[in-house]
């Protein structure tokens, strides 16, 4: 074989190695770019579920602070039914409505200074046994307020009379609130829509 032919070959295995070469580096680049992005989001997401937790979490404080006030009143009725101890969890202009419900089917509402004991039982409303159940403040599926007609979720807190459960509060949170707290949430500066041009 002449010189020109073993430079031909040459050429031939340099090409046949230049293009494994760049295959594995893009396969590998490819891999690293997939695995960056997945990354991102899964940060990304982890910290906007961890802001909306904080968020509802800041919700269902106002009904817990409401129950544990409840529960020191120990079955006072005066106060335990007064419509002004409600006050204390609607200073939060996000949440629609904060209401109580009994054992003895009483149901005020505070937005609406609604007492509506004898027309709406809250030993009826899936909120009120939900809450009844588990003993912990919960929050719900998406319903329909019968107050209000709106769709909400609601922070249920349970409350005691003698360490027994007497009643539960409920604080009612509009879904379009909810729609807009999570619409603030940014991803590298935008928002859930995407670009803000065009």
């Amino acid at each position: 074989m002449g010189i020109r032919q073993k430079f031909y070959v040459l050429a031939g295995i340099i090409d046949a190695l230049m293009a494994v070469i760049s295959i594995i580096g893009f396969y590998t680049a490819d891999t690293n770019l997939e695995r960056a992005v997945e990354q991102e989001l899964t940060a990304t997401m982890g910290d906007a579920a961890s802001q909306m937790d904080g968020w509802l979490q800041a919700k269902g404080n106002s009904a817990q602070h409401v129950a544990d006030l409840l529960t020191e009143f120990n079955g006072d009725e005066t106060r335990t039914k007064s419509i002004a101890s409600l006050a204390i969890g609607a200073s939060d202009k996000e949440i629609l409505d904060i209401n109580v419900g009994m054992e003895d089917g009483y149901f005020a509402s505070y937005r609406t200074q609604n007492k509506s004991t004898g027309t709406l039982d809250p030993r009826t409303r899936p909120w009120y046994n939900d809450g009844k159940q588990a003993g912990t403040m919960i929050f719900t599926d998406p319903y329909v307020d019968k107050n209000t007609g709106k769709l909400v979720v609601s922070a249920v807190a349970p409350f005691k009379k003698d360490g027994q459960f007497a009643g539960n509060i409920c604080t009612d949170i509009d879904l379009a609130v909810v729609d807009a707290q999570v619409d603030k949430l940014k991803y590298h500066g935008g928002s859930r829509h995407g670009s803000r041009c065009g």
